[in-house]
């Protein structure tokens, strides 16, 4: 009957109309998802940033400064901006001023990227050379990481277990009056740093 006809008709609208609804709701799911990871990422990053910003007293101009530096050093090094986030606040929970701390966010990533380290073991690292030893200048900070894991190789240990030893020996170098270089070379390559890290990771 035409009453009949009109009723599956408008079934048959109904349910095109359902399925399209659910293909549009499938398809706007699948585009929201990585939008919503961004934001939250994002989210997060502005989280940590503001803590960096809380700890070191700075304002609002010094927080977007650092901000703009991690992001573009990210880009250059590979390496997330979070993950570099997280070597800077390291470097500022030690006791460096956050605005040198994100200075060496190029540093960090690009040993960060090859060595395969750990970002807050290299952050230890880097303030241990540069409070203890230092060494502040980002060259020579590179050339003493370089060191560093040619003495991990030489000694058949991971960079990791440099970093949890490297405080204490650095500051124990220091109380001896040996700094910089010679200091790294004397760390990196003698018996006394093979035992101390035996001790450590036993």
């Amino acid at each position: 009957s035409a009453a009949s006809a009109t009723s599956d008709a408008l079934k048959s609208n109904r349910m095109a109309l359902y399925g399209q609804g659910a293909e549009t709701y499938a398809v706007a799911r699948t585009l929201g998802t990585p939008v919503m990871a961004s934001v939250k990422q994002y989210s997060s990053f502005e989280s940590q940033l503001r803590d960096i910003s809380v700890t070191g007293d700075l304002d609002a101009k010094q927080e977007q400064a650092i901000g703009i530096a991690i992001r573009q050093a990210s880009l250059k090094v590979n390496q997330l901006q979070e993950s570099l986030l997280d070597g800077v606040g390291q470097l500022v929970a030690d006791g460096m001023a956050p605005e040198q701390a994100a200075k060496f966010a190029d540093l960090l990533g690009k040993t960060a990227t090859a060595t395969k380290a750990d970002m807050t073991d290299l952050a230890k690292m880097t303030y241990a050379f540069s409070d203890a030893l230092r060494i502040t200048d980002a060259k020579e900070l590179e050339q003493a990481f370089g060191m560093a894991a040619t003495g991990a190789k030489l000694g058949s240990f991971e960079l990791r277990d440099m970093a949890k030893a490297l405080p204490g020996l650095t500051k124990a170098f220091a109380a001896r009056g040996i700094y910089g270089k010679d200091a790294v070379t004397q760390i990196a390559t003698t018996a006394f740093v093979k035992s101390a890290l035996a001790a450590l990771v036993a």
